[in-house]
């Protein structure tokens, strides 16, 4: 695979046109927006399961968090495009801590892994981040939008 662009080309921008301050910020952006709507997208496959459990908001946000990263190896790995010793070489993660991951051994893995995982994911599914980059955009606007009215 090769170097992975840069989130802000999902949106059109050009990263040369921005300073490396404002690059590093506007990738974090994208990419804390792009978690939130996968956790919300798989969040919605899990509602059912939760309702069961009954557990409090703080405690479902838990499970939904570390089950996220799990939902989005499943995805891949149902590709077929990569096995686990594949994401194991991309991510440059040992092969027994993704399946420490799989297993819910290791809820909390490194944030460099999980970019790395989502770079794969974007690869995999570019229609399903076309729709997360359409919706997180309309927020960002809508938020401005919100932000320029209290003024």
């Amino acid at each position: 695979m090769s170097a992975p662009q840069p989130l802000c080309h999902l949106i059109g921008l050009a990263p040369e046109e921005f300073s490396r301050e404002e690059n590093i910020l506007v990738e974090y952006i994208l990419f804390s927006e792009i978690c939130r709507e996968l956790k919300n997208l798989y969040a919605q496959q899990f509602k059912t399961y939760l309702r069961l459990l009954k557990l409090n908001k703080e405690e479902e946000e838990n499970m939904i968090e570390q089950q996220n990263t799990v939902s989005i190896i499943n995805d891949i790995l149902a590709t077929q495009a990569y096995d686990v010793e594949g994401l194991a070489n991309y991510t440059f993660t040992p092969s027994d801590v993704i399946h420490e991951i799989l297993e819910g051994k290791n809820p909390s893995p490194s944030a460099p892994f999980i970019r790395r995982v989502i770079e794969i994911h974007q690869s995999l599914r570019p229609e399903l981040y076309e729709s997360l980059i359409k919706k997180v955009l309309y927020q960002l606007a809508w938020q401005s939008n919100e932000g320029h009215k209290d003024s």
